[in-house]
């Protein structure tokens, strides 16, 4: 195998491992925030208390939009 080749195949499983975290971290993401909006919607006492659930959605939101300009800036090989 030449070097290129190894570089190739290399890249290749390293994209595939970055975009396997990515969907992880979205997963989680989104089934964290639903939980939270629940949890809001079920103790809020008719909707009268402000959506607390959408700071941790926005701040976490942040990281995820960065994730994913991190996988989508990768050169590739």
């Amino acid at each position: 195998m030449t070097e290129d080749a190894l570089d190739r195949a290399v890249g290749r499983h390293v994209r595939s491992d970055a975009r396997l975290g990515f969907r992880i971290h979205a997963a989680v993401f989104v089934a964290v925030n639903i939980f939270l909006a629940v949890v809001w919607a079920l103790t809020s006492h008719g909707f009268e208390t402000m959506p607390w659930f959408l700071f941790p959605l926005g701040g976490w939101g942040i990281g995820i939009v960065a994730h994913y300009a991190a996988i989508r800036a990768r050169p590739a090989p």
